[in-house]
């Protein structure tokens, strides 16, 4: 059976819009605080906590119910991320070189939020905004304000 050369044309624009619809299609933090007892959250230099972090100040846990935690759950439910190639191929690698990590555990979930737009959720590579960092970077100083 030949296929016309229109078709094939228009079959290969429909998996590229397919593609384009599955990788930018947003999703909401929210999900992730929804229902949980309370959010950990961690602020590091480097991917690997250390003892003086809870010394510092960088770690704090919210309650349910608390103002915290309410401030923290709508700072979730404003942002989104979406996936990438790596979340497929499920590559936990973090591109580039960023120099702030945000952890945020959630009950059994973990995000891993880095202000050069990556973010590991449960272990897989997502990313937030489509350029760049800083709807990241804005995601984590929100995060931060809360926290003091």
């Amino acid at each position: 059976m030949k296929i016309s050369r229109n078709l094939k044309r228009l079959l290969i624009a429909l998996v590229i819009i397919g593609i384009c619809l599955v990788l930018f299609y947003p999703f909401t933090f929210e999900k992730y605080i929804r229902n949980k007892q309370e959010v950990q959250i961690i602020v590091t230099d480097s991917i690997f906590q250390t003892d003086t972090v809870k010394d510092s100040g960088q770690a704090t846990t919210f309650k349910a119910g608390s103002e915290g935690f309410q401030k923290i759950r709508e700072i979730l439910a404003d942002y989104q991320y979406h996936y990438t190639i790596k979340t497929f191929i499920n590559n936990p690698q973090i591109s580039g070189d960023p120099d702030e990590f945000m952890m945020l555990m959630l009950g059994e979930d973990s995000l891993i939020l880095t202000n050069g737009g990556e973010i590991l959720i449960n272990g897989r590579v997502y990313r937030i905004g489509y350029a760049g960092g800083e709807k990241a970077q804005d995601m984590i100083d929100e995060i931060k304000a809360v926290m003091e």
